[in-house]
């Protein structure tokens, strides 16, 4: 999809460069025939070239409104790139926002599954070695307890955002 205000900076600098060509080009035939300096000149020559230096000095101010023009153009698309960063950076800190809550639930869910492992490892112990089976599972116990009181509020918070 094109952009409008690419068009009209794009036509207007055609513009402003034909206008540029043309001023050139009439500047440098009044340098030729020597109508400058202007004051120098006697009245009768000021006379006849009078309209083509006018000619030259409506060019030079159409010219110099043109710029204008096209300097408000490129602040207006200016003025809209940074909105489009300013929307699109907001999307980034809140995708990154959910990106750092949902790795918190992952760390949470990783360590219960560590304890949950390490109960595992109590249990199997448990028929060799009665007292180590049974530390072992007090303790990973105590760990999903803690985890549970300490990791669930902070999940069911981030889950709900």
């Amino acid at each position: 999809m094109s952009n409008p205000l690419n068009e009209q900076i794009a036509e207007l600098l055609v513009t402003i460069m034909k206008l540029e060509q043309q001023r050139d080009k009439d500047q440098e035939s009044l340098e030729q025939i020597g109508a400058f300096p202007y004051t120098t000149l006697s009245e009768v020559v000021r006379g006849k070239l009078q309209p083509r230096i006018e000619l030259l000095a409506r060019l030079n101010s159409r010219i110099d409104s043109l710029r204008q023009k096209l300097i408000s153009l490129e602040l207006l698309m200016l003025d809209n790139s940074i909105k489009s960063l300013q929307s699109t950076t907001t999307q980034v800190l809140t995708s990154s926002t959910k990106l750092e809550n949902f790795t918190r639930v992952l760390i949470y869910v990783t360590a219960l599954v560590g304890i949950i492992s390490i109960f595992n490892a109590g249990v199997v112990i448990l028929p060799f070695n009665a007292v180590v089976g049974l530390g072992i599972i007090v303790a990973s116990s105590v760990g999903i307890a803690y985890l549970g009181v300490r990791a669930v509020p902070k999940t069911r918070q981030i889950l709900k955002q």
